[in-house]
C-alpha cells in the first residue's frame, strides 16, 4: 500500500521535483519568528521541508533560501518529519550589496 500511495503522489504532482540537500529559514508570525530547516525536494511549484518542528507552522509562511531567494508557501500535508509546501509567489528578499 505505501509504494502505491507514494507513487499516486508523485503522479499528483505537474512538475517533477528534484531531489536537494540544502538548508533554508522559514519565517512567519509577521517576520517575528523563524525556524531552521532544509529543504529534501523542490519543484518550481512545491517542496518537502523538513523543520525543526513541524507542528509549530502555520499555513502560510515564508521560506528564504540562500541570500536573496523568498518563497511564499502554503503548508499541504505532514508526514512524520517532513512538510510539503506549494509556492505561492516567488520574491526577492535583498539585492547583493
Amino acid at each position: 500500500m505505501s509504494a502505491a500511495t507514494k507513487s499516486g503522489a508523485a503522479e499528483r504532482r505537474r512538475l517533477p521535483r528534484e531531489k536537494i540537500l540544502k538548508s533554508g529559514i522559514i519565517v512567519y508570525e509577521r517576520g517575528t519568528k523563524t525556524m531552521d530547516c532544509m529543504l529534501i525536494n523542490f519543484s518550481e511549484e512545491g517542496a518537502k521541508l523538513r523543520p525543526l518542528d513541524a507542528l509549530a507552522l502555520p499555513q502560510t509562511f515564508e521560506l528564504r533560501i540562500g541570500r536573496n531567494a523568498v518563497y511564499f508557501c502554503e503548508f499541504l500535508r505532514r508526514t512524520g518529519c517532513d512538510i510539503g509546501v506549494r509556492f505561492l509567489a516567488k520574491g526577492m528578499d535583498r539585492a547583493d550589496d
